[in-house]
């Protein structure tokens, strides 16, 4: 969602203006993000993901604090891949040299985070642990159980069901 030369503030501000969206019409927002087949899933895919965090960070209550920076860290995480996101967003398997990248996307762009200046501990943690999996079978640490941070599990699994339900380029 966000480039290579944003912000820490444009990252917070665009936060700060999906959440309000999210409290005063999440259907509406829902609705637009899956009906418009124009938008480029790189460009959808981070919105839909933020409003299904935000809903569920609401529901379990969540604070506002921790909510502000999980939407930062969702629509940052992918920075580190953020020049190949058009080959991404296509069906089928991956070539072996994107799922380097892929795979190495989270570490690339908490590194990138943090020569923006992001420095916000929540943040970082989250945008690195976004692939990590319960089994130890996600990336790049391999993490476990409880040292995957919860809110980390919640955008990965709203990444995944993303994934899942977004139309991708052909």
């Amino acid at each position: 969602m966000l480039g290579t030369d944003a912000e820490p503030a444009q990252a917070l501000n665009l936060a700060d203006r999906l959440s309000a969206l999210v409290a005063e019409d999440a259907d509406a927002v829902l609705g637009a993000l899956l009906l418009d087949a124009a938008a480029p899933y790189a460009e959808v895919q981070p919105l839909m993901v933020g409003v299904l965090c935000e809903l569920v960070a609401r529901r379990l209550e969540v604070d506002a604090a921790s909510r502000r920076r999980l939407l930062a860290a969702v629509l940052s995480c992918n920075l580190g891949m953020w020049h190949e996101q058009a080959a991404l967003a296509r069906p089928g398997p991956l070539s072996p040299a994107l799922v380097t990248v892929v795979r190495g996307h989270p570490a690339r762009s908490h590194a990138l985070l943090q020569d923006c200046g992001v420095d916000d501990p929540l943040w970082l943690e989250l945008v690195l642990q976004h692939h990590e999996r319960p089994d130890g079978s996600g990336y790049p640490q391999g993490l476990t159980g409880p040292a995957i941070h919860p809110l980390a599990r919640l955008l990965s699994l709203a990444d995944i069901y993303c994934a899942m339900v977004l139309p991708r380029g052909l």
